[in-house]
């Protein structure tokens, strides 16, 4: 009776009658990724918390043609036609159309359910079912590196912009295994290294002199450690005429032996050298830093996205990250992460986040958010939709961003083995933020 009265609601919600007018028939598996939204809420309402099991993904629903319009083929009859072809296409591209309408409202419903206050069994079971909802950007796809076999001594992953035409490739001597367990090549420590995609150039890493003393008297360097070196670096082009700063992580240069720490660096394009200059202290030591990301300059780093996104200023005299500015965010920020430094457009810094969803002896499955604030960094103008980069549910990690007339364009890498870019249009990219239907239901 429950499943009924919420087919019911929502059903009459939808307006059925614009699906009767196309003569549609829905098939049991439709209906329930309808349904699931609306039962997300009743349950919550109700406290009982009932919710479906089983995702449309585990059993696809099949095309249902109105017996008006179907025909029985003669015996003799070869399929191939034009007209039947393209009727047959009509409808799978409407079905397609109409699957995704609702997919995106029922994203667009569970996302404001995790901007409730929720009860952690409820919430944890809202992003478990969100796979099921989420869907990859459609754009224009660039390899720029081949995949690597698993005994290769190096792979090719994620790629980061340093200026619109010029990429760095992050280049690492593992891979993920489909059970999400890692595998180091031929080495017993995790190494990374760094190539400039348009010139196959490598980037050297060095200590400045004064960092060396540094280091030394305070004790901030720990080579032995199982990943070494400088891990997904950020670069700051500011101005033409300041220096290339950098950002990355690190477990061997670090404050506290055994945590990450970010490591401030410069880049000198003439001859790709990137001198460490400090690690900075976090403004909270005890953390793990992996995701800072620049905005405006040294003075604009955003730290957190939640409770409240959290943008603060390098102090060099004191080595440390110093918070000015918190702005509140909503629930659903709670598991958000720093992905890509902000992009300044029309006015307005957009930025790339990213969440995990933890999956026991499985591949950990990564979204992506872009959130965008506002000119000075003082307030939140608009957040999207979560979606990924491919269809499958993979490691999707996004270092690069940038956006132009045309559209965006994001670098990321799969499982840390691929280097790619996607291009997507302004008209794509408007259908992540554009949820009013959904939030009408």
């Amino acid at each position: 009776m429950f499943f009924d009265s919420a087919m019911h609601l929502y059903i009459q919600k939808e307006k059925y009658h614009r699906l009767a007018k196309k003569k549609w028939q829905l098939s049991y598996q439709t209906l329930t990724l309808i349904a699931l939204p609306t039962l997300f809420v009743l349950s919550w309402l109700n406290g009982t918390h009932v919710l479906p099991t089983k995702s449309y993904e585990e059993t696809p629903s099949p095309m249902v043609i109105s017996p008006e319009t179907e025909e029985k083929a003669p015996a003799n009859y070869e399929f191939g036609h034009n007209e039947e072809i393209n009727t047959i296409q009509t409808f799978l591209e409407a079905e397609e159309s109409y699957r995704n309408r609702h997919l995106k409202c029922g994203l667009a419903m569970a996302m404001q359910l995790l901007d409730k206050d929720l009860s952690w069994d409820l919430r944890d079971t809202i992003l478990k079912t969100l796979p099921s909802y989420i869907r990859n950007l459609k754009g224009h796809t660039t390899v720029l590196r081949e995949i690597k076999p698993n005994d290769a001594d190096w792979r090719f992953s994620s790629p980061g912009f340093l200026t619109p035409d010029r990429t760095i490739i992050r280049v690492v001597n593992y891979y993920v295994d489909l059970d999400g367990s890692y595998h180091v090549s031929n080495d017993h420590q995790v190494k990374t290294k760094m190539l400039v995609a348009e010139t196959d150039e490598w980037i050297s890493v060095t200590e400045s002199p004064a960092f060396s003393v540094i280091a030394a008297q305070e004790n901030l360097r720990y080579p032995d450690v199982y990943v070494t070196g400088l891990e997904d670096t950020r670069f700051l082009v500011h101005d033409k005429n300041a220096p290339i700063y950098t950002l990355s992580s690190s477990s061997e240069y670090t404050r506290v032996s055994g945590h990450i720490n970010q490591v401030l660096g410069i880049l000198d394009p003439a001859t790709w050298t990137m001198t460490i200059q400090d690690v900075i202290k976090s403004p909270n030591p005890e953390h793990h830093e992996k995701n800072w990301v620049f905005a405006d300059g040294l003075q604009n780093i955003v730290y957190g996205w939640y409770p409240s996104i959290q943008i603060g200023a390098i102090d060099l005299a004191a080595s440390e990250l110093v918070i000015h500015t918190s702005i509140e965010s909503p629930k659903s920020f709670s598991s958000m992460r720093g992905s890509t430094n902000g992009v300044l457009h029309e006015n307005e810094w957009w930025f790339v986040t990213h969440a995990v969803l933890y999956r026991p002896g499985q591949l950990r499955y990564y979204s992506h958010r872009i959130v965008v604030l506002d000119e000075h960094l003082k307030s939140i103008t608009r957040y999207s939709l979560p979606f990924t980069f491919e269809k499958d549910p993979d490691v999707e990690y996004c270092l690069g961003f940038k956006a132009d007339d045309a559209g965006v364009t994001f670098g990321y890498s799969v499982r840390d083995r691929t280097s790619r870019t996607l291009h997507v249009d302004w008209s794509e990219v408007q259908l992540l933020f554009d949820d009013k239907e959904a939030k009408q239901q």
